[in-house]
């Protein structure tokens, strides 16, 4: 038997998800199979997408280091 997954319904998914009417919000279960398309299409996400979503947003952003060329001008030569 396939394994089934909980996901979200986002925004970005139309009224129908594989034939059954779906709201923004709504938790519905697919298939594996079904979950892999449909969320490749930005249609549906599970709480640990959105974990990981949420800090990504959140990671400081990190300057770039010093390249050779940018430390020779800060030593002044």
């Amino acid at each position: 038997m396939s394994k089934t997954i909980k996901c979200k319904v986002t925004d970005k998914a139309g009224e129908r998800i594989n034939g059954a009417p779906v709201k923004p919000g709504q938790t519905i279960e697919l298939s594996e199979k079904q979950f892999n398309h449909f969320w490749l299409l930005g249609h549906v996400t599970t709480s640990a997408h959105e974990k990981s979503e949420a800090k990504a947003k959140a990671a400081p952003k990190v300057d770039k280091a010093p390249t050779v060329s940018r430390a020779k001008d800060d030593a002044g030569d």
